[in-house]
């Protein structure tokens, strides 16, 4: 099923973020993250970008640095952030309250793209299909609820190091 919106957004009295993936056959996936859960998550999300193409073809670090920061700007910028998630007449495809997800799986898709395997403690996990911009623009989504619930993660890309300077005598 395609995806339609994704929302992801800090729940105070929970302390943790409450993921909202919609399709277009208005099929809403709904499940927690906790603070823990996404530290790990967002090293995962990072290597499954540096697995881009153009990314991977670059021999020096910095480079591949440089590169995945360019890529992450385009797809930041080609998506629409500022719609308020439409949740009118969605049915959910999960009965009950959200799960608790206790473990991510990240790989490739068989259908190309990414997989996102978002496993509860008990019941059926919720898998995920990400493009390479729905990626960068999930990741953002999480970068920035993390900041709002105020969890202090360093939740960011690989930079490119700052040149040595060599002292002169």
């Amino acid at each position: 099923m395609p995806l339609h919106q994704i929302n992801v957004g800090h729940v105070p009295d929970q302390d943790r973020l409450l993921v909202r993936i919609s399709t277009t056959e208005r099929i809403e996936y709904r499940f927690w993250l906790t603070r823990h859960l996404v530290r790990g998550l967002w090293d995962g999300i990072v290597q499954r970008m540096q697995h881009a193409e153009p990314v991977r073809q670059q021999a020096q670090q910095q480079s591949r640095a440089a590169v995945l920061g360019f890529q992450h700007e385009r797809a930041v910028s080609e998506s629409t952030f500022g719609n308020a998630y439409d949740n009118d007449e969605l049915s959910p495809a999960l009965p009950g309250d959200p799960p608790l997800i206790v473990s991510v799986k990240l790989g490739a898709s068989t259908a190309g793209g990414h997989a996102l395997v978002f496993t509860p403690k008990a019941g059926a996990g919720i898998t995920v299909q990400f493009n390479d911009r729905m990626l960068h623009a999930f990741s953002k989504l999480l970068r920035d609820a993390a900041g709002q619930a105020g969890w202090n993660l360093a939740l960011k890309l690989p930079s490119t190091p700052e040149p040595v300077s060599k002292l002169v005598n």
